[in-house]
This record gives C-alpha cells, sequence and structure tokens, in this order.
C-alpha cells in the first residue's frame, strides 16, 4: 500500500517509497547517538547546529548513595544550557512501549537528579569521547559559543542536576497514542523538568532512504509556560533592579554580601527569575554542596536561611530577622545570598 511519499531515482523513475521498520532497538540507538540533531524532532534547530552533547549510550544510575549502578539509560546528552537530557529508546512493537517505559524514565530521573554526581557525567563524556577516537576538549569547545566557558557550563550541569532541571524524551520510531497523552501531561506538570516524545520514522524503497520526525508535548501553553521563567540575572542587572527598588543602603550591603562571598573563593551562581533577581554562593566540597542562603527580603525584614546538602540528605534551617541581624550574620559568616527587590518581594530564596 502506497504512504503517498514518493521519490525520483537519478534516471527520473518514480519511485513509491514505503515506510520501513528499523532492524533492532540497537540500530535505532546506533542512529540517536551518531545524529543527535534528530532529537530536536520537527522544530529543527538555527542554522543548523547541533543543540545536543552526547555524553554516553548505557548510562548507569544507582539507586543509593555508594552503591553500584542499578538501571541504565539508553542515552545522556546535554543542552547548551547543560540541562542533562535522558532518552529512552524502544521500537513501536516492544510491548513495554505503553506503559512500562513511563516508569522506568522516571524511575532513571528520580535517582539520577540524587545519585548523580556531576564529575560522573564529566568523566564519561570524556571517555566517550577517547572511545570515537576524538578530542573532548574540542568537541565541547566547538559545541559551545565561541565564548563559552567550558567550567561554567559544567557548573550548570551540577546545578541542573541539584534543582532536578531534566529533560526526560521517549523516542521511537512510533509513539502510541496512550503513551502521547502520558507524555503531554507530563510536560506540563513536571516544571522544571521537560517531557517530550520524538517520532523517527524510517522509508526506502529501491535505493532510497529517509527519516521523518515528530516532535510530541510540546503545546504553545507548556512552550509559553516555560518561557515565563524568566532570564539569566548578572551582577549588572541584580544590583541595577536593587537601586531601582529597594534605594542605595540595600544596594550597599547586598554588595558586602557579595564580596564577602568572593573574598572567600565561594562559586556565585545568579539565578533565573523574570521579577526577582537573586545570587547562590556554594562552597564545594567534593559531593558536599554547601549552600548558604540568607537573606531574603520580605517588607522591612529578611528570611535567613541555610540548607546543607549531601545527596538526598538535607538540614535546613529558617527563621525571620532584621536588616541588622543580617549584618551580623554576615560578619559572622552565616549570609551569602542575597535576594532584592526591595519592599515589594513577597517570597523567599529558592
Amino acid at each position: 500500500m502506497s504512504t503517498g511519499f514518493f521519490s525520483f531515482d537519478d534516471k527520473n523513475k518514480l519511485i513509491d517509497v514505503s515506510q520501513m521498520a528499523f532492524e533492532s532497538e540497537d540500530a535505532l540507538q546506533k542512529l540517536v547517538a551518531e545524529y543527535p540533531q534528530l532529537l530536536s524532532g520537527d522544530e529543527g534547530s538555527a542554522a543548523g547546529i547541533s543543540e545536543w552533547l552526547f555524553v554516553a549510550r548505557e548510562m548507569g544510575i544507582p539507586s543509593e548513595e555508594g552503591a553500584g549502578d542499578r538501571w541504565a539509560v539508553d542515552h545522556l546528552f546535554l543542552d547548551r544550557e547543560g540541562v542533562p537530557t535522558l532518552v529512552e529508546v524502544k521500537r513501536s512493537t516492544d510491548g513495554r512501549i505503553r506503559r512500562e517505559v513511563v516508569g522506568q524514565l522516571l524511575d532513571y530521573a528520580a535517582n539520577a537528579s540524587i545519585f548523580w554526581p556531576m564529575e560522573n557525567i564529566r568523566d564519561s563524556f570524556v571517555s566517550t569521547c577517547n572511545e570515537r577516537g576524538f578530542n573532548a576538549d574540542e568537541i565541547l569547545s566547538e559545541f559551545l559559543s565561541p565564548d563559552g566557558d567550558p567550567e561554567l557550563f559544567w557548573d550548570r550541569v551540577k546545578t541542573n542536576l541539584q534543582a532536578g532541571k531534566l529533560r526526560l524524551i521517549f523516542l521511537a520510531d512510533e509513539l502510541p497514542v496512550e503513551l502521547r497523552r502520558v507524555i503531554e501531561f507530563l510536560n506540563k506538570q513536571m516544571d522544571p523538568t521537560e517531557v517530550i516524545g520524538v517520532e523517527i520514522k524510517q522509508y526506502g524503497g529501491e535505493g532510497f532512504q529517509a527519516l521523518t520526525l515528530r516532535t510530541i508535548g510540546r503545546t504553545a501553553d507548556t512552550n509559553r509556560q516555560r518561557a515565563d521563567v524568566g532570564h539569566r540575572w548578572d551582577e549588572e542587572t541584580f544590583f541595577k533592579s536593587i537601586v531601582e527598588h529597594g534605594g542605595a543602603n540595600n544596594e550597599a550591603v547586598a554588595r558586602r554580601l557579595l564580596d564577602w562571598s568572593r573574598h572567600r573563593g565561594l562559586r556565585v551562581w545568579w539565578g533565573r527569575d523574570r521579577l526577582y533577581g537573586s545570587f547562590y554562593s556554594v562552597l564545594d566540597i567534593g559531593d558536599l554542596d554547601l549552600v548558604k542562603r540568607p537573606p531574603a527580603w520580605i517588607g522591612d525584614k529578611v528570611v535567613g536561611q541555610t540548607v546543607v546538602q549531601k545527596q538526598d540528605r538535607r538540614v535546613a534551617r529558617q527563621g525571620e530577622i532584621t536588616l541588622s541581624s543580617a549584618t551580623r550574620r554576615m560578619k559572622r559568616g552565616t549570609a551569602t545570598f542575597f535576594r532584592g527587590r526591595g519592599r515589594r518581594h513577597r517570597r523567599c530564596g529558592r
């Protein structure tokens, strides 16, 4: 039966192109690893530039701290924002594609965000490049923009993992309607994690081969919702906002907090939001990340919060303090986070 898809050969002969099944799941996996741009589906990428950095196939995931790998995700990629992208590949003939694959990929995501040290991802990327005969530094430099900073990129990967900001991709030659509904539902509900589906269909006939792509899950509503997260703040825009809404005194306190962090060699990470600027100062000690977060403005008071996180163990302390108390805490070494829009701010730091 004709698919309505035709092509001409070099002798101007009309060829009826039929849909062809992939030989195996492994063949589909190899295709995606070789051509990462296929993950963009029918949305493509700007100027044909690859938006995906291939990290590894069969990337192991543990279910406990210090334990061996319990699962392996088919592919791990990173996008230009350092968002880990987990790809699970299935053929439409696999009975697990209707329900089991959903729980499978959610298991991977839940445990990867906790038990994947960024260093493991980086090492896997280097190993993959070495196995394929490529120089990892050259591949990364080519992937990033001309002025891209590799260390900053890996810091973003680490931050995204800790924040649970991932992308999950269900990839198949055909996604059943039941799975498409689940993908669309999850993508609406799982902010900041994105969930999408990609269909790759193969066509051929008389020496001709072609692929068609389709993206599922990115609707106008979800695209608008995710676009509302705002822009990445920096030092200039942050302090400009404080002066406009909080006054010179608040600017002075915020600058002392930032100087305090930099003087001690802490890693400063600028937040993302439409209205409220923020920065986090992070002390990295192996797999222990000490993130100190006070103060955040609420009217004429601030809320202080200190969070110590090691894998999935968290200890938090929170309480209201005045501006003078915040200054004293800064001198004692406990105030390393500042969020500011003066008295208009209504919520605590994330």
